[in-house]
């Protein structure tokens, strides 16, 4: 096994931002995917990931663009996000779509007329955090004052409203994910504006209680309970920090990988003990984000040896979505695969690239060198 050293692992991340600019179109946007036909569109939540990852790396003049397409999408959605905050509570308006931004856009910001679950918080709430801490970081905002605040009264109000989560699924839970996301952008905004501290710690009371009951996060709160366990739950003692105690991170840890790993390093993305279901995206296989956020969380915790074992298993060149050969759902796999094909010009699924791979991993790299794990 060849040796890891700075110098390797800046030559590691340098490839890796390599293949994201790849994925940057001329408008500043990141694609989810160059060459997978349904990932050829700019995701909200995605963009706003990728961006933050470069952002870590001061990759210079493409997080600049990325910036600005950020800010085109918020001020060209600020009087939709304004018209939606002002529905009064318990109006059924405020689930129409119609009423919110999309998960999606063409690469010119333009909308995508998809039969998907548009209806998704975390995309705004991870551009106005990542433009929050580009602005901190600059000295320069990208953003007025007016959007910035109209985006989290928007947050402010749909909060406590049902959406599709990071996985797309669920329009009527509340997810860990996305009120988690919510939490770190409007956290992010109280030194700003005073009127939004009321509202963490009201979101902050309602997660504990209701997403945690036991301490640990639970995928969502769904029918009036909170079930499900879910890779991405992993953020909130990563990039979401804040808004549960640390404590419990490392039986979370241990619980997903008793619940989604085939190998103790791999990580599928969620399972629903309660109603008996689980991923079948492609057939539930390990996906790279996964896998590197439990690797992520486990360097936090003291143990860098799943970090390094995951770095030695990349392959090289551009990062897929999943893990070949780890599908536990086979008749999930081969609907996906004959999907994929028709929809991919005969190429069969999963992505790849997926530029929130690549970003995964940055963000890996950077955990390793701050924490002096060499």
């Amino acid at each position: 096994m060849q040796r890891w050293n700075r110098q390797r692992m800046l030559r590691l991340a340098a490839s890796h931002i390599a293949w994201i600019r790849k994925h940057q179109t001329p408008g500043g946007g990141f694609l989810g995917s160059t060459n997978y036909r349904p990932y050829q569109k700019v995701w909200l939540r995605d963009h706003a990931l990728v961006s933050l990852a470069l952002l870590r790396w001061q990759a210079g003049p493409a997080v600049q663009r990325a910036a600005r397409f950020s800010a085109k999408i918020l001020e060209q959605e600020a009087p939709r996000m304004a018209r939606a905050a002002a529905l009064p509570p318990g109006d059924p308006r405020a689930l129409e779509e119609a009423f919110h931004p999309r998960a999606r856009y063409r690469p010119d910001g333009t909308w995508i007329r998809q039969p998907w679950a548009e209806r998704q918080y975390d995309g705004v709430a991870l551009n106005l955090w990542f433009l929050m801490e580009l602005e901190a970081r600059t000295g320069r905002p990208w953003l007025s004052s007016e959007v910035l605040e109209i985006g989290l009264r928007y947050l402010a109000r749909f909060w406590r409203e049902p959406c599709a989560g990071p996985w797309e699924m669920y329009d009527q839970a509340l997810h860990a994910w996305t009120l988690a996301a919510v939490h770190r952008a409007l956290e992010a905004g109280t030194s700003r504006f005073p009127w939004v501290s009321p509202v963490v710690q009201e979101l902050r009371a309602f997660f504990r209680k209701h997403l945690s009951p036991v301490g640990l996060p639970r995928k969502m709160w769904w029918q009036g309970r909170a079930v499900g366990w879910d890779a991405a739950t992993l953020q909130v003692f990563l990039d979401f920090g804040g808004i549960l105690e640390p404590a419990p991170a490392r039986r979370l840890l241990a619980l997903l990988d008793r619940w989604l790993s085939p190998d103790g390093l791999g990580l599928r993305r969620f399972v629903i003990p309660e109603t008996g279901e689980r991923d079948r995206y492609f057939g539930g296989g390990v996906w790279w984000i996964t896998s590197v956020w439990a690797a992520r969380l486990a360097l936090k915790l003291g143990d860098p040896s799943r970090a390094w074992r995951l770095l030695e298993r990349l392959p090289e060149g551009p990062l897929p979505e999943q893990w070949p050969g780890t599908a536990w759902e086979p008749a999930g796999r081969f609907y996906w695969h004959l999907k994929s094909r028709s929809e991919n010009q005969g190429t069969p699924g999963p992505a790849q690239p997926l530029a929130w791979s690549h970003a995964a991993v940055l963000q890996l790299l950077g955990d390793l060198l701050e924490a002096g794990a060499l």
